[in-house]
């Protein structure tokens, strides 16, 4: 073959390989970029929230006099109390309600992003089977409806910031008799646990949260959460004083 020619070939090749990768490393970066965002947006706050609600569970069982402050002045009164309220007294109560807000609006975002996430088949089945298996555990026993979970969720994310609402926002929310309606099965659930009612249901709701957390991470964030308190009360760090005085 003409060297010329020969060499023009091999160029030719090469240029037609390089122009190959190049796409394919770009696909890759896309991909990634892809996979990070799915991560940023959807899995970590429904990882993040597991693990909160997994541990107030937890912290209501391993100390059951905080289950006590739970017991609340009824749904309606809640509308009622000042903001000293939700920053002293009622904030195990209040945080405990919204921190199960969160849940179910990263629940719902997850489940509502599902046909645009980029994750395998089977995941995408076993993730949906898991959130809905929480969901379940949290209407039982004419506890939260599943539509009012769905509703309580969309009305906690901050559609403008892409997150959910402060604690603030939802304790200002409470206080308004028109939002705290829309609320008031949430309320009332723990109130129930207050009165020394859905105890088992607790435990079921948590034992579906740790497994819905070994699907995302294998359950590590709840067991990190897990060490990292065992830790704390084994060093002699004082516990917060939660009394009803």
């Amino acid at each position: 073959m003409n060297p010329d020619v020969a060499s023009a070939v091999i160029g030719a090749v090469a240029a037609f390989v390089v122009a190959i990768l190049t796409v394919i490393l770009a696909r890759l970066s896309d991909i990634r970029t892809e996979r990070k965002k799915i991560k940023d947006d959807y899995l970590n706050p429904l990882r993040l929230f597991v693990e909160e609600v997994h541990y107030r569970i937890e912290d209501m069982f391993r100390f059951p006099e905080n289950r006590t402050l739970l017991a609340g002045p009824g749904t309606a009164e809640i509308s009622h109390q000042p903001a000293e309220w939700f920053n002293g007294h009622g904030c195990y109560f209040a945080s405990s309600c919204y921190l199960t807000a969160c849940l179910f609006a990263a629940m719902g975002r997850v489940r509502g992003g599902i046909p645009y996430l980029r994750l395998k088949r089977e995941t995408d089945t076993e993730l949906l089977t898991r959130i809905l298996t929480v969901s379940h555990e949290f209407l039982d026993d004419l506890g939260i409806f599943y539509v009012i979970q769905h509703s309580i969720g969309e009305q906690m994310w901050d559609h403008t910031a892409n997150r959910v609402i402060t604690y603030r926002s939802f304790c200002e929310g409470l206080q308004d008799t028109v939002r705290r309606v829309w609320f008031d099965r949430l309320l009332q659930f723990y109130m129930d646990v207050g009165k020394g009612g859905r105890l088992e249901q607790l435990r079921r709701a948590q034992r579906a949260l740790e497994a819905l957390s070994r699907l995302l991470d294998g359950g590590a964030a709840i067991e990190a959460r897990k060490r990292a308190e065992e830790s704390r009360w084994k060093s002699g760090t004082p516990r917060p004083q939660l009394s009803a005085a």
